[in-house]
């Protein structure tokens, strides 16, 4: 058992490293983005024509080559019509191009609208017994929840504008733009737009996240303590979001500075 100081809000951003200055057209400014661009959003789509799961071959529809080089799994055919049916334009175009990815060697996961695997199934995580929004309150139960990185942080969209659910803390941050430009900025600076640092720290120790595996992190990035270095270990995803759900809830009831005491077993 070890004991922690809880550092909420704007300490959490301590597992991003620095992310002021400017990253093609933008800046971070701790948990926003702010847009200094002048560039007409407009249609965007992406191509996925790499590795697939599976038994799979990934799509050679369209041409979406913008993501082609950092695919390493992609999802088969859609077996979840329904779900389709219910989703914004943008997500259901593309879809119909790539039914769900994983990219940046794990470092974000796109759901499919597929029956199996579960953990790459866009129902199981917004309708079913372990749907996020069961499980972190800040979630709502219309949010759609479409992707996550590497640590479990969610996104979803809301009303058609992209949020961040901090899984950690169980905040949730709207980060003001669309499903297309996330995806492009995504393509533009992963490592800094997603936070993949510690995935990249995983990956030079010889680590790897297999499809369907999420990143462990102890002792979680928003405990004062996680400054001075963090274990990092792949563990199935729905292990890794049903100990943040838990853990945010917890914390939730605690105040900045509360010393917690964190059990881990074997």
């Amino acid at each position: 058992m070890a004991s922690f100081l809880v550092a909420k809000d704007s300490e959490y951003t301590s597992r991003h490293g620095p992310l002021s200055g400017q990253l093609v057209g933008y800046a971070f400014l701790r948990n926003t983005v702010r847009f200094e661009t002048q560039e007409k959003t407009g249609h965007f789509a992406i191509d996925l024509l790499l590795q697939s799961g599976p038994n799979q071959t990934c799509p050679t529809k369209g041409s979406i080559s913008m993501f082609s080089s950092q695919c390493s799994y992609a999802g088969g055919e859609i077996t979840d019509t329904a779900i389709v049916e219910k989703l914004p334009q943008s997500y259901r175009n593309l879809l119909q191009q790539v039914n769900g990815c994983i990219l940046f060697d794990g470092g974000l996961h796109i759901r499919g609208a597929v029956v199996s695997p579960r953990w790459h199934s866009l129902r199981v995580a917004w309708f079913g017994e372990t749907a996020l929004h069961r499980l972190f309150p800040a979630i709502k139960q219309h949010d759609i929840p479409f992707g996550q990185d590497c640590q479990g942080d969610q996104f979803v969209l809301r009303d058609a504008v992209v949020h961040r659910l901090q899984a950690e803390t169980g905040d949730v941050k709207n980060l003001a733009m669309d499903l297309e430009t996330f995806l492009r900025f995504a393509h533009e600076a992963p490592v800094e737009f997603l936070s993949l640092q510690p995935l990249q720290r995983f990956r030079r120790e010889g680590g790897e996240l297999k499809p369907g595996e999420l990143l462990s992190v102890y002792p979680p990035f928003c405990t004062k303590e996680s400054a001075a270095g963090v274990s990092l270990k792949a563990i199935p995803a729905s292990d890794r979001i049903a100990f943040l759900a838990d853990f945010a809830g917890q914390l939730s009831r605690l105040s900045h500075g509360t010393k917690v005491k964190i059990k881990t077993s074997k």
